[in-house]
């Protein structure tokens, strides 16, 4: 009979929390968070085949989470739009990365493995999920005649979704406040950069 190998699941995610917040996906070593961890290669490797799942898995947690806050600690007022709603979720994601630096620091730290095979295959994985939300509250305003009619869409789609995918990216190097970046981000969404709009 095979006995289940039992880990302390919740430490081991702590400490590699704590590991890929503060280090690179390639600076990040599974032995010393086996170390740490106090647990061995066998327990390890039982829980996640490798790495990158460990990886993906604290990315998934800190998503889930950071929903999860979002869902418990904003009021959405019936009459809002969906740039509102950006707004107010935005506030609520700045809120939750001072609660939980760890979750934020991992970002910062996925962000900056852009371009990098992890980080392409994860972005995939994560975004599949993340998009079809997105894609509900487009379409939800799509239908109410929030968009100009001049554009589709799947146009529409795609540029929202390019433009909070590539938040970080965009702003990495300003030295402007991220809450104010992101406000301009979404009034430019709603409003257009021109001051003379068709």
């Amino acid at each position: 009979m095979s006995r289940r190998v039992s880990i302390d699941e919740k430490r081991l995610l702590e400490i590699a929390l704590g590991e890929f917040a503060s280090k690179s996906f390639d600076e990040v070593s599974v032995n010393r968070i086996i170390e740490r961890a106090q647990i061995s290669k066998g327990s390890f490797y039982y829980r996640f085949s490798d790495k990158y799942e460990l990886y993906v898995t604290l990315l998934k947690l800190a998503a889930d989470a950071k929903w999860e806050y979002i869902s418990q600690n904003v009021t959405i007022p019936d009459d809002r739009d969906l740039f509102s709603l950006f707004s107010i979720q935005a506030e609520a994601g700045f809120a939750f990365a001072q609660e939980y630096p760890e979750y934020a620091d991992l970002a910062i730290r996925f962000n900056l493995e852009r371009g990098s095979q992890q980080y392409e295959k994860a972005k995939t994985e994560l975004y599949s999920a993340d998009n079809s939300g997105l894609e509900k509250m487009i379409d939800t305003a799509y239908e109410a005649g929030e968009f100009s009619n001049q554009y589709s869409k799947p146009f529409v789609k795609s540029l929202i979704s390019f433009l909070f995918s590539s938040f970080d990216q965009m702003f990495q190097d300003s030295k402007e406040d991220p809450q104010v970046l992101i406000e301009q981000l979404i009034r430019c969404m709603k409003y257009g950069l021109s001051k003379d709009r068709p």
